[in-house]
């Protein structure tokens, strides 16, 4: 941190101009490990000095007008903190209770799944899906190479593309094929669990498995992206600073199995339930990027004199 004394200058309106042209430092950084501004980068920056009262003006403009912008920003990440939750709920409902309302149903004398449809079973996931247990070597350099910063948390989402940078052999690396289910082990918190589309080598710390004909890979996806499962995994982790859940715990969980028909159903219904959430999700994104361009451009052109606050202030004593 950067220690600045005001000396003849309001220190909100020198707060609004650094703010202002925090893109020029943020381009200008040095050090590749920890990037940061260079303390005679910033000490001989030059500062626009408007009169002490202009200076005012612009503290008492920016103030209330981007706190306006904020309040906006934190109403959207809000909502979507909400769909996410909603999308969260609808998967773990489906998954574990089907898609028919009035079925009857069963204890099915597990804590954590609770009722079942009657004609359910419930099965070990061990006898569901094996695991895939293959090392890549040096061969297999050109195949694409997924790690868990590549997965996003809770949604079953890849973040990654052939154009980026690959792993090379060096430590522990898993082959997967197309239609293998990846998850990650190393905080299960984190529910980082995917369907691959593609052959390519992965993780150590992502779980492996080939599924059997009992059960759909995209079935068994969404379940393991269940909250409900996701928290009974994290339950069992061992080990306080890199917390892992392990095949053996994982393998003789006993899930809830409908028939593959009813599976594909499931499946269906929550492929494009999702679909539209991330929709919505992406297009709130796109409002609150757009919110904080607008906040960063009413900042900037303040306090280069673009805008007169002035104008602003007076208008307000008017009224």
């Amino acid at each position: 941190m950067a220690k600045i004394v005001p000396n003849n200058v309001v220190i909100m309106y020198l707060y609004w101009f650094l703010k202002g042209i925090e893109k020029f430092f943020k381009d200008n950084t040095v050090g590749m490990g920890i990037p940061h501004v260079n303390g005679e980068t910033l000490k001989n920056h030059l500062v626009l000095l408007p009169t002490l009262e202009e200076q005012k003006s612009i503290a008492n403009f920016l103030d209330p007008k981007t706190a306006e912008i904020d309040d906006l920003i934190a109403d959207k990440e809000k909502l979507i903190e909400l769909l996410q939750e909603k999308r969260q709920a609808i998967i773990t409902e489906a998954v574990t209770k089907g898609l028919n309302p009035n079925v009857r149903m069963k204890d099915s004398g597990i804590e954590w799944i609770g009722e079942i449809p009657e004609h359910w079973n419930l099965q070990r996931t061990k006898y569901l899906a094996s695991i895939r247990n293959v090392k890549a070597s040096d061969s297999d350099i050109d195949k694409t190479y997924i790690g868990l910063e590549n997965i996003e948390s809770k949604t079953g989402k890849l973040l990654t593309s052939v154009d980026d940078e690959q792993q090379f052999i060096g430590e522990t690396a898993n082959i997967f094929k197309k239609g293998d289910v990846l998850f990650g082990k190393l905080r299960p918190y984190l529910a980082k669990c995917i369907i691959a589309d593609f052959d390519g080598r992965c993780s150590s710390e992502l779980i492996v498995l080939k599924t059997t004909s009992y059960i759909l890979p995209e079935y068994l996806h969404l379940l393991m992206l269940s909250p409900k499962f996701i928290d009974v995994v994290n339950s069992s982790t061992y080990g306080a600073k890199m917390p892992r859940a392990s095949w053996d715990f994982i393998g003789n969980l006993q899930i809830p199995l409908p028939s593959i028909k009813e599976q594909e159903d499931i499946v269906e219904y929550l492929t494009e339930f999702i679909s539209r959430i991330d929709d919505l999700i992406f297009d709130i994104n796109t409002q609150i990027q757009k919110l904080k361009e607008y906040r960063q451009s009413l900042i900037s052109e303040t306090v280069t004199g673009k805008i007169d606050a002035r104008d602003y202030i007076a208008d307000l004593f008017k009224s």
